[in-house]
């Protein structure tokens, strides 16, 4: 079991076999530095959540290397703490998308060549979305924090319309903090933070979105 480093200096590991535990690679000071981590094969990412990096961590190896944010424009450079809260694998591409927090686009990650882009158009705000959830349909999922609508990515459609935004809610007021998939994916959920009702989502190319309870 390998355990991604917040305010921890170091990877640390868990061996089932022999109950041991150690560190692994280099020391990595700072603080909330990778939120949530997606695996791909051998191969561990540790989405960036105050780190300017993806965390990769090569679990035949125990090699641990960073995989330095694209440049951008100068708003995607200096978008500081809390980027990024969640990702998901999508089986159209087989590419990681995380979700934006405070970032300003979608970032996206391509397993097979650890190539890092952005994708969609420019998000302002912060706290935007908690969570990324895969739907029946093969798209991923946002749920709304303080945006006003539920995010979609489908790398199905054309480059401009892989991010599409659906739903109309008020901005602000912390609504729901993550979700989760029914089984076979027909049903998305948004767990109710300050919001007094539960998000209800049927994935789709529209997907049909409403309030229970």
């Amino acid at each position: 079991v390998y355990f991604i480093p917040g305010h921890a200096t170091h990877v640390l590991v868990l061996n089932t076999k022999t109950d041991e535990i150690f560190h692994i690679g280099p020391e990595l000071v700072g603080q909330f530095k990778w939120l949530r981590s997606i695996r791909v094969g051998p191969i561990i990412y540790g989405l960036p959540c105050h780190a300017d990096s993806i965390l990769r961590i090569d679990t035949r190896t125990q090699g641990v290397t960073l995989l330095p944010l694209p440049d951008g424009n100068d708003e995607e450079k200096n978008m500081g703490p809390w980027k990024y809260h969640g990702g998901e694998i999508c089986p159209i591409d087989g590419k990681i998308y995380a979700m934006p927090q405070y970032a300003t686009r979608v970032l996206q990650l391509d397993p097979k060549t650890d190539t890092l882009n952005y994708v969609g158009p420019h998000l302002p705000g912060k706290y935007k979305w908690y969570g990324a959830i895969l739907g029946c349909d093969n798209a991923i999922y946002g749920i709304p924090q303080n945006a006003a609508h539920v995010i979609r990515i489908d790398p199905s459609n054309d480059e401009e319309n892989i991010v599409s935004l659906h739903g109309d809610f008020a901005l602000g007021g912390h609504k729901w903090h993550g979700g989760a998939a029914a089984a076979n994916g027909k049903v998305i959920v948004g767990i109710p933070c300050h919001a007094h009702t539960v998000l209800h989502i049927d994935p789709g190319k529209v997907p049909k979105i409403s309030l229970v309870g």
